[in-house]
């Protein structure tokens, strides 16, 4: 496990990986983390869409749709990304909120570019995404590893058959090598922020009970929002819609 900071590769904004440690303050992911487990508990959404999501561990509408869980944005250190990706400003509302606890929660390998294009005018044609692990550290418990190669692109992605959430995958002639897969040990307040093509998939090499829960942002540029969707603007501090 590497203890590596910051950047791994750049090779563009759609192709690279930044190890941002200490991106988000600590005690504040800590509060947050307090704040998701008593809402998660209070939720009693049981509509066929929270089925689906509880069954591969991410939290229902009535949890993401929190305004709240952007308040850690406010005290972030974004110029670890912001210096090479400023155009970058935007953070989708809602996150993702995930739970890893079981083989059915991790996701294949797979590129976020292909999640955005499934949603046609829904999706965002430019993103990078944030990932924030809410445990005092990854060690031993699920996370996400990458492949790193300089020239990636986009690649065809096959569509798991009745998969609603995680259902994309790869061909098996384009999973990555393992010589080009690299895993980082997190701490509480690093993220991950990667670009939309960089092949990621979850993995989980501890005990099996192990569990591990995250938030997930996607920041688009000020020219690629959609009209009528709610953002985080990184430059004012504040919503925007």
């Amino acid at each position: 496990m590497s203890s590596e900071a910051h950047e791994v590769l750049f090779a563009s904004p759609a192709n690279f990986l930044i190890v941002a440690r200490g991106l988000f303050d600590s005690l504040e992911l800590r509060a947050l983390r307090s704040s998701l487990e008593r809402a998660s508990a209070a939720s009693d959404a049981d509509d066929q869409r929270a089925r689906i999501a509880r069954t591969v561990g991410v939290a229902p509408d009535a949890v993401r749709l929190n305004r709240d869980w952007y308040s850690i944005w406010r005290k972030a250190r974004i110029e670890l990304f912001a210096r090479r990706l400023p155009e970058f400003t935007h953070v989708v509302f809602p996150p993702q909120i995930r739970t890893i606890r079981n083989q059915a929660s991790l996701v294949p390998w797979h590129q976020d570019s292909a999640y955005m294009r499934s949603l046609g005018a829904r999706g965002h044609r430019r993103v990078i995404t944030c990932f924030v692990p809410l445990e005092e550290s990854t060690a031993s418990r699920p996370s996400v590893e990458f492949s790193i190669a300089e020239r990636q692109g986009p690649v065809p992605h096959l569509v798991i058959e009745g998969a609603a959430i995680n259902q994309f995958d790869l061909p098996e002639r384009e999973k990555p090598d393992p010589g080009t897969v690299r895993r980082f040990e997190l701490h509480l307040g690093d993220a991950f922020v990667f670009g939309q093509d960089v092949l990621h998939r979850s993995y989980n090499d501890g005990p099996p009970s192990a569990e591990r829960t995250s938030m997930e942002f996607r920041i688009t540029t000020r020219e690629a929002v959609i009209p009528g969707k709610d953002y985080f603007d990184l430059e004012k501090g504040w919503y925007v819609a």
